[in-house]
């Protein structure tokens, strides 16, 4: 368990490093002030301070009082420091994003010390005076990390210096800027951005309310949740959205001390204690994680969550779905992301949409990953990993659909051109619906059919994941239905950087290094630099992508740039045709494997099965040594609805499929068939089904549905309402079942 003495030793080897570091930081930041002739307030500084007065409260050590104060006033040497050399003239402010309240909660430590004068006080007010000026320019508002922030930096502004002229203007803004982050759900669908809102909202709590009721809000208690089922295996959340891959640690491990300590939850101070773990490893010092050690609670043992698989946090605020076979190193997970704008928080998200340059964002900082596979994670190795932020300010070419483990649906064909190219002409965001219609964990896999309809394009897309369990393997469904008619191009994209092996309809691939660091706060970037600061993926994990045949179908792979490095583009995509209301279908099997594993006996038994309602229903097999694995889906539920005027409108005959040997009208079935011929076999949303004639289940069966005791029941009759007669039959479908025979 990571203890308060742990933080307080990592934060002082932060500190050693800002010491260090400190000079070679400030002629860095001057050089980029004079080179683009403009000004952003350096971080160094505030850092600094923080930290030094965090040693006077701990140790009441004068000495760090001091050094503290010399730090803060470093800002208003900064227009002595510029005159002349950028054209502008340049005023005492620290950064707003970050450094108005740092700068607050260092002052605030060492205020009582002594060694803070009259005329300091002044000098602080002053700057931050200046430093909260631009905010009365551009008040953004809603539950949002920049709202929360500048509503925060307000309001501690005025409880400091609560004698300023202005400290009632500061007060009454920052006070609207807060509560809407208080009393609503939060905007961002982005891992980054998410964590900053949380952590402001934290922050204001506890610097400037000190009321801890709001804790007992449910909106703010399922987010310190969904961080905590969000983990990985390498000990720190997916990035998704805008967001790159490891950071910020230092605020989730702040979030998850704080959750941990108020709600005395175990799985969250395990989250927490993963983080600061791999924090440690990766060195990614963050001035945050002063508030982890403050907030910390020794006296909470941390316990590993015992639950797996599972929705993250349900399919309306959080809308993921976490596959995994465990919380270790070596576990395997994968996220789905099938998050859509929808209507919380509508009136905020429409006023950001009027107000800023952000056409490629899912309101907000989201991307177009709905139904996207944002991470598939194994052994210790990303094998699939999300698309990254942007190269350049305002839009991202990563944020669109192009660049994310997705089904891309363009109306055209490409004219002389690749598919990439012909994809990218669309990179504004595209308003999309998004549902989750089931989830279900059975004893061999786990299962989730979510959907997206897209009318703006055309298309409704239904994906389905089954996740083979102890194999690690997965099979992706996906059917698409075009809603009008005309010319379209489906694509099936997975993003990978190396490509060891290709074959028949299958790659096996690799990814060697996650990029960090594009070109948006260093336009002259190299790729070697690009590529040294990019994070080192454990190596010999391997990824085999098979692309089940479609008629008129073809595989290629493009190299494109994505998530800040050169990367491949694996796909399976057709054009042609569709008329109104026609399916399509793909099945994708990802099989994770060590590199010195053969894939040979996975790709030899691995067929398409004949659907006879092929491609509204469709169905693979995998025949291995350990069993044979059969998984049959349904990508058009409304087979069978035949009787709007009867109850049930569906009947077995006209809603039943065959799959080669196996016969049902359930939605999705999975069969695994033993080598002793035990047969395990689950179903969601069905009446019967039948494997070589064999009747598995029937809803039918009087012992299944025995009404012997209700003879006033009848399985047929009229039903009648106020205005009508209904006619009725008591044969219903079952929502799931699972059962394991021997043939």
């Amino acid at each position: 368990m990571t203890t308060k003495r742990e933080y307080l030793e990592f934060i002082r080897k932060y500190y050693e490093r800002i010491v260090k570091d400190f000079d070679k930081q400030m002629n860095e930041w001057l050089e980029r002030a004079v080179e683009t002739k403009t000004f952003d307030p350096p971080m160094a500084p505030v850092t600094r301070a923080v930290l030094e007065s965090l040693f006077y409260s701990i140790t009441s050590d004068i000495k760090y009082a001091e050094e503290s104060r010399e730090s803060l006033l470093i800002y208003s040497k900064l227009p002595g420091i510029l005159s002349g050399k950028i054209g502008r003239k340049v005023y005492p402010v620290v950064n707003w994003f970050n450094g108005v309240t740092l700068f607050l909660f260092a002052y605030e430590l060492i205020k009582d010390s002594g060694v803070v004068k009259a005329d300091d006080v002044e000098e602080f007010k002053r700057i931050v005076d200046h430093s909260l000026e631009p905010i009365f320019a551009f008040p953004e508002w809603g539950p949002h990390n920049r709202a929360i922030k500048r509503g925060l930096a307000l309001t501690y502004a005025a409880k400091m210096f609560p004698e300023h002229p202005r400290a009632h203007l500061w007060s009454k803004l920052g006070n609207i800027l807060v509560e809407a982050s208080l009393r609503h759900w939060s905007l961002e669908d982005s891992e980054l951005y998410s964590a900053i809102w949380l952590a402001d909202i934290l922050l204001y709590i506890d610097l400037v309310e000190k009321n801890y009721a709001i804790f007992q809000s449910p909106i703010l208690k399922y987010y310190f949740d969904y961080f905590t089922l969000l983990l990985c295996p390498l000990g720190m959340i997916p990035d998704f959205g805008d967001a790159s891959w490891g950071s910020p640690t230092d605020l989730y491990m702040m979030i998850l001390e704080k959750g941990a300590s108020i709600y005395r939850d175990p799985y969250m101070k395990y989250a927490a204690d993963r983080i600061f773990r791999f924090t440690r490893k990766e060195e990614k010092f963050g001035i945050f994680s002063v508030f982890a050690y403050l907030w910390a609670d020794d006296s909470i043992e941390p316990k590993k969550p015992h639950i797996l698989s599972q929705e993250a946090l349900d399919e309306v605020i959080g809308k993921k779905i976490v596959f995994r076979s465990g919380w270790d190193e070596s576990s395997t997970y994968m996220l789905l992301n099938y998050m859509d704008e929808g209507d919380i928080g509508w009136y905020y998200k429409e006023h950001l949409r009027n107000t800023l340059v952000v056409t490629a964002e899912k309101m907000h900082h989201g991307h177009a990953d709905e139904n996207s596979i944002i991470a598939l994670i194994y052994d210790g190795a990303f094998l699939l990993h999300d698309g990254g932020y942007r190269e350049a300010l305002p839009n991202g070419e990563y944020r669109a659909d192009v660049y994310h483990n997705r089904i891309v649906v363009r109306e055209g064909e490409p004219a002389c051109q690749k598919l990439l190219s012909f994809l990218r002409k669309k990179l504004d965001y595209q308003q999309t619906r998004t549902r989750r219609v089931h989830f279900k964990i059975f004893k061999d896999v786990d299962v989730s059919r979510t959907e997206v309809i897209d009318e703006r394009n055309s298309y409704h897309w239904d994906r389905i994941i089954t996740y083979l369990k102890g194999l690690e393997a997965f099979i992706i469904h996906d059917g698409i239905r075009i809603l009008r008619d005309g010319k379209f191009t489906l694509s099936n994209l997975f993003w990978t950087q190396r490509i060891h092996e290709v074959g028949d309809g299958y790659f096996d691939t690799s990814i060697e290094r996650i990029g960090v660091v594009g070109a948006l706060f260093n336009p002259k970037i190299t790729m070697e630099q690009r590529k040294l600061l990019a994070w080192p993926n454990k190596e010999g994990r391997r990824l085999l992508i098979y692309f089940s045949p479609v008629e008129d179908g073809s595989i290629n792979v493009e190299d494109a740039m994505r998530c800040y490095l050169p990367e491949k583009c694996v796909y399976q995509t057709i054009s042609r045709d569709f008329r109104g209301g026609e399916y399509f279908s793909f099945t994708t099997v990802l099989w994770p494997h060590k590199e010195n594993e053969s894939i040979d006996k996975i790709l030899d038994g691995i067929r398409m099965m004949d659907a006879d309602k092929y491609p509204r229903a469709t169905a693979i097999r995998i025949n291995l040594p350990s069993r044979d694995i059969t998984v049959c889906a349904k990508h058009d539920l409304s087979i069978g609805l035949v009787r709007p005027h009867i109850r049930p409108v569906y009947t077995y005959e006209d809603g039943k499929v065959r799959y080669g040997e196996i016969e049902s009208d359930a939605a999705y079935i999975y069969m695994g068939l033993l080598p002793d011929n035990t047969l395990r076999f689950a179903f969601i949303d069905g009446m019967k089904l039948f494997f070589k004639g064999i009747k598995l289940f029937s809803s039918d069966e009087p012992s299944v549905i025995d009404l012997s005791h209700r003879p006033d029941i009848e399985r047929e009759g009229y039903f009648k309402t106020e205005r009508e007669y209904w006619r009725y039959e008591l044969k219903t479908k079952w929502e799931s079942w699972e059962e394991e025979i021997k043939l």
